[in-house]
C-alpha cells in the first residue's frame, strides 16, 4: 500500500483525532506554590524541585519537604534513602535503590542549596551558643550580670592584631585571583577554583581526617591523636610511672619523684627584683600592660585578670617572665627608663635563665618566658648575653612533653582561670613552641626535634570555641614550616623527586589553608608560603651545584660567593620562580601600613623580610649579568630571564621601601632595625650603584609616568 501523502484528500476520513499527549506528565501531588497559584503541577526532569519552580528559580515545597526529611534525627537511613541520600559537593542528589529501574541525579535549586546551607550554620551556631552558656553556668557566671569590663579595648586589639572569633573566622574559601606565578603552573592545583568549602567558621581538625606525618612519610589519622591534657597511655605504664606506685614517696630517687608528682619550682626572688632597685613596681605594671598590648598573643594572658593581679602571680611563679615582659617592652617605652633599666634587665634576665634551666620540670610560666625569647631572640640579645631561639624553644618543649605527659598542664590552672581558657592557652603555648623551633630549625639549619605526630595535636586549639584567626595561622604556618624543614633535611638519592614531593606538600598546604589568604592579616601567611617556596627552590639549586662539581662549595661561612655560585646553576624557570617568590615576600611586608604594628613583628618575621631583600638584589644582579652577557653573545642563553630597566627599578625600589621603614622604626643607631636598613641599602648601592632609587620609594603610578 502506498504511502498517504500529506494533503491527500485520502487523509480525510471519518476517523476519530487522539488528543496529542502532554510532555509531561501532572505530578500526584501539587507543591504549595503551584496549589496556591491554582495551576498545574508537573514534576521536573532533573530536580527536586517542580518544573513551574525550578523555571522561576523559587524554593518548592517538594525540595523543603525533602530537606526537612533528611535533615530530621529521628528519621532513619532507611525511611528516606529512596527519596533523599547523600548530597555531594555539587548539590546534587544521586537517588539509588528506589523503585526506578535506574539511577538518576536530581539537582538541588541555588536557593534551596543556599537555605540548606544556613539551616547548617544555624545550627551549629546554636550547638555553640549551647556549649557557651553551659560552660559559663558550671562555672557560676550569672547569665543576667553585665559581662567584666576588660582592661583592653576588644575592637581595638582586634583590629590591630586581626583577631575575630571562631564564628566570623572563615568566609568561603575562594581560589584567589592572580598573583601566581607564570610559567609555572604546578604551584596552582588543577581544579582550585572549583574545590570551594562553604564553611562559614574555622575549620577544625576533624574536617581534615587524613593529613601526611611528614612530607616524605605516611598517611595518619588524626581522629587517632591523643588530646592534649590527659595523661599519657606511655607515661601511665612507664617503668618510672609503675615504680612510684610499688615505693613510698620517701624512698623514690628525686628525678622520679619530680616526673611522678610535679611540683613547680617557686623561687623569692620576686621581692628582690624591686628591692635592687631596677624598677619600680608602678614602672613593672605599666611595662606589664604594654606587653599584653603589643606581644600578649604569644602567651594568651587572661583578658579579665587586671594587670596588678598578673603580675603578683608571675613573681609569686616565675619572675623570668615578668623580667622578660618588661626587657621587651622596654624598647618602645620611655628613653629615660631604658636607659637606666635595659642593661640592669638584661642581667637579671642572664641570671634568671641559667638558675631555671637545669630545673625539671617548670611551671607553664617558664615555658611562656621561652616561647618570648625564643621568638624575639635577635631583639633581647647583646653583647654580654646571646640568645638562641632554636637551644631555648627545645628546651621549652622538653618541659612541656614533660608535664603535658602527666597530664598536669590543664588541672594546674590559676584561680579564676576557666578549664576552657586553660585548654586554650596549653594548646596556644604547644603551637608557638613548635613553630619557634620549626622556623630557628630552617633558619639556623639544625634539626628539629618536633615529631611530626605531636605536631598535629596542635591542630585541635581549631575545635576550641575560644579560637582565633591567630590561632589557625600558627597551626598552618606550623604545617608549612614542617614541609620546609623536612625537605632540608630529606636524604633522598633523587634531587628531582625529593623537590616534586616537596611541591606536591606546598600544593596541598596551599588547597588546605588558602582560606587564610581572605582573612584579617593575612599578609604572614603568604609571606611565609613565598619564603618557604623560595628556600625550597635555593636548597634544590644548592644540591645541583653539589652534583655538578666536585670542588669544596662552602670553605667557610665568609665566603661571599656561595650564594652566586648557587644562582649561576640556576636554569630561567627557577630563576624567574625564586624573583616571584621573594618578591611577594617584600610586597606582604610592605602591605603593612602601621608602623607601631610593624615593629612589634616576630625577630623571624623581619628576618625573612630582610633576608627576601638581599637575595632578590643578588637575583637581579644574575639575571642582569645574563642579559648583558646574552646580548654580547651571538648564541640565544637558554638561561636567560629577561628584565627592562623599569621593570628593575621598580623590584630594586620594593627592597629600599624596606629599608626605609627600618629607619623609622629604629630607636638607636646601633639597634637591629638600623642594622636591617643599613645592610639593605649597601646591598643595593654596592650591587647597582647607577640605579636612582627615589628617597620617598615610587609608587608604580610615578614609575608609569616617568
Amino acid at each position: 500500500m502506498a504511502p498517504v501523502l500529506p494533503g491527500n484528500d485520502s487523509t480525510k476520513s471519518n476517523k476519530v483525532t487522539k488528543p496529542k499527549k502532554p510532555l509531561y506528565s501532572r505530578a500526584s501531588k501539587a507543591c504549595s506554590s503551584c496549589r496556591r497559584q491554582k495551576t498545574r503541577c508537573f514534576p521536573s526532569s532533573d530536580s527536586i524541585a517542580c518544573l513551574r519552580c525550578a523555571s522561576m528559580s523559587q524554593v518548592c515545597s517538594f525540595e523543603e519537604d525533602l530537606l526537612k526529611r533528611a535533615t530530621d534525627p529521628d528519621n532513619s537511613k532507611e525511611n528516606i534513602i529512596g527519596c533523599l541520600p547523600n548530597l555531594d559537593q555539587n548539590g546534587s542528589f544521586d537517588i539509588k535503590q528506589t523503585i526506578q529501574p535506574e539511577s538518576q541525579v536530581f539537582k538541588l535549586s541555588p536557593i534551596a542549596k543556599m537555605n540548606l546551607n544556613i539551616d547548617r550554620k544555624l545550627k551549629t551556631l546554636e550547638a555553640g551558643v549551647s556549649q557557651i552558656l553551659g560552660l559559663l553556668r558550671r562555672e557560676g557566671f550569672s547569665l543576667s550580670e553585665p559581662a567584666a569590663v576588660s582592661l583592653v579595648d576588644t575592637n581595638e586589639v582586634q583590629a590591630e592584631f586581626g583577631v575575630e572569633s571562631k564564628f566570623e573566622h572563615k568566609q568561603h574559601q575562594q581560589a584567589r585571583q592572580g598573583n601566581y606565578e607564570p610559567g609555572l603552573d604546578q604551584i596552582r592545583p588543577t581544579g582550585y577554583a572549583e574545590q570551594e568549602k562553604n564553611f562559614d567558621e574555622i575549620t577544625t581538625y576533624t574536617d581534615y581526617n587524613e593529613v601526611t606525618l611528614n612530607p616524605f612519610g605516611s598517611k595518619l589519622d588524626l581522629t587517632d591523636i591523643p588530646s592534649l591534657g590527659a595523661a599519657h597511655s606511655t607515661f601511665i605504664t612507664s617503668p618510672f610511672a609503675s615504680f612510684t606506685q610499688c615505693v613510698a614517696i620517701d624512698n623514690l630517687p628525686i628525678p622520679l619523684s619530680n616526673l611522678a608528682l610535679p611540683r613547680d619550682h617557686v623561687r623569692n626572688s620576686g621581692s628582690e627584683f624591686f628591692i635592687a632597685g631596677i624598677l619600680t613596681k608602678p614602672q613593672a605594671i605599666e611595662l606589664l600592660s604594654t606587653f599584653r598590648e603589643r606581644y600578649g598573643r604569644w602567651v594568651s594572658f587572661a583578658h579579665h585578670i587586671s594587670t596588678e593581679l598578673l603580675l603578683d602571680r608571675i613573681m609569686s611563679k616565675c619572675p623570668l617572665l615578668l623580667i622578660v615582659a618588661c626587657s621587651l617592652s622596654l624598647k618602645y617605652s620611655d628613653p629615660y627608663i631604658r636607659k637606666h633599666a635595659e642593661k640592669y634587665l638584661r642581667q637579671s634576665l642572664m641570671k634568671e635563665l641559667n638558675q631555671n634551666l637545669m630545673i625539671m620540670p617548670q611551671c607553664l610560666e617558664f615555658m611562656q618566658a621561652l616561647v618570648i625569647l625564643s621568638v624575639y631572640a635577635l631583639t633581647l640579645s647583646d653583647e654580654t648575653f646571646s640568645v638562641d631561639g632554636w637551644f631555648l624553644s627545645g628546651v621549652a618543649l622538653q618541659q612541656f612533653i614533660t608535664k603535658e605527659r602527666a597530664g598536669n598542664l590543664i588541672s594546674d590552672r590559676p584561680e579564676g582561670i576557666s578549664e576552657e581558657f586553660q585548654r586554650l592557652t596549653v594548646y596556644r603555648l604547644w603551637n608557638h613552641l613548635c613553630l619557634a623551633h620549626l622556623v630557628n630549625s630552617v633558619l639556623s639549619g639544625r634539626i628539629s626535634i618536633i615529631n611530626s605526630l605531636n605536631l598535629h595535636s596542635g591542630r585541635k586549639v581549631l575545635d576550641l570555641p575560644e579560637s582565633t584567626n591567630f590561632d589557625g595561622r600558627m597551626v598552618a604556618e606550623c604545617s608549612l614550616q614542617l614541609i620546609v624543614c623536612e625537605f632540608l633535611n630529606s636524604q633522598s638519592a633523587s634531587k628531582e623527586k625529593s623537590l616534586q614531593v616537596a611541591r606536591g606538600e606546598l600544593v596541598k598546604w596551599l588547597e588546605q589553608w588558602s582560606y587564610l589568604f581572605e582573612q584579617p592579616a593575612n599578609q604572614f601567611v603568604e609571606l611565609g608560603y613565598h619564603y618557604g617556596y623560595f628556600l625550597v627552590l635555593f636548597h634544590w639549586n644548592f644540591k645541583k651545584l653539589q652534583s655538578e662539581t666536585t670542588d669544596v662549595i662552602y670553605p667557610s661561612i665568609q665566603d661571599s660567593s656561595v650564594i652566586d655560585r648557587i644562582l649561576d646553576v640556576a636554569d630561567s624557570v627557577s630563576m624567574r620562580s625564586m624573583l616571584y617568590h621573594t618578591e611577594k615576600v617584600l610586597d606582604s611586608i610592605n602591605s603593612v601600613d602601621n608602623s607601631s604594628y610593624f615593629a612589634f613583628l616576630s625577630d623571624q618575621v623581619h628576618f625573612i623580610c630582610v633576608y627576601s631583600a638581599l637575595v632578590m638584589v643578588r637575583l637581579l644582579r644574575v639575571i642582569t649579568n645574563r642579559d648583558r652577557i646574552s646580548v654580547e653573545s651571538v648564541n640565544e642563553d637558554l638561561n636567560q630571564v629577561e628584565i627592562s630597566s623599569l621593570e628593575l627599578t621598580r623590584k630594586l625600589d620594593r627592597c629600599y621601601k624596606l629599608s626605609v621603614r627600618y629607619k623609622e622604626v629604629s630607636v638607636d643607631e646601633n639597634d637591629i632595625p638600623q642594622k636591617y636598613a643599613t645592610a639593605i641599602q649597601s646591598a643595593l648601592v654596592e650591587t647597582f650603584p647607577a640605579v636612582q632609587l627615589s628617597k620617598a620609594w615610587l609608587t608604580d603610578d610615578n614609575l608609569e609616568e616617568n
